[in-house]
């Protein structure tokens, strides 16, 4: 006979303030876990923009990607 059993979970999140006109503040958090496979991720990052940007950041926020994100 077989036993089974699983238990999976995945928690996103994404944010980004404004703090000038120019400048902006965001973080990214990601877990996954399913029985033997373990994965998290934190990013913190500054963005500048060289345009004045007078609207509210996008939602959800389009984070920056890592040049290499791994397989």
């Amino acid at each position: 006979g077989q036993t089974r059993s699983a238990f999976a979970f995945k928690i996103n999140g994404a944010a980004e303030y404004q703090l000038t006109p120019h400048l902006f503040l965001g973080g990214r958090l990601t877990a996954d876990n399913s029985g033997d496979f373990n994965d998290a991720a934190a990013t913190v990052y500054l963005r500048y923009s060289f345009e004045t940007r007078k609207s509210p950041v996008a939602f959800p926020p389009v984070t920056p990607k890592p040049y290499y994100s791994g397989n």
